[in-house]
């Protein structure tokens, strides 16, 4: 996919999106530990409670940014197939 930039506004729009997705893409958010530790807190804050036996199961995660919770469960939980999408390219 191409995109036609038509003006300077459109230009300096596009500059300005690329330079917030490159400083969100920077810092702690890029260490494991960090995606370990958030991954961990959302399992035990909802999934690890249930009844819900995972094991086997395909789980599909839109909106998974750099894709820590679907690693972290097919560790943990024991799924068969983890599949992450996200709209922000990374």
């Amino acid at each position: 996919m191409s995109m036609q930039i038509n003006t300077e506004q459109e230009e300096k729009s596009l500059e300005d999106l690329r330079a917030r997705y490159s400083k969100m893409a920077i810092g702690e958010k890029m260490t494991d530990d960090w995606g370990v530790m958030k991954a961990k807190a959302l399992w035990n804050a909802g999934f690890a409670r249930s009844d819900i036996d995972l094991k086997g199961l395909s789980f599909f995660d839109f909106g998974c940014s750099w894709g820590y919770f679907g690693r972290y469960l097919l560790k943990e939980a024991g799924l068969g197939s983890y599949t992450g999408v996200d709209i922000v390219p990374m």
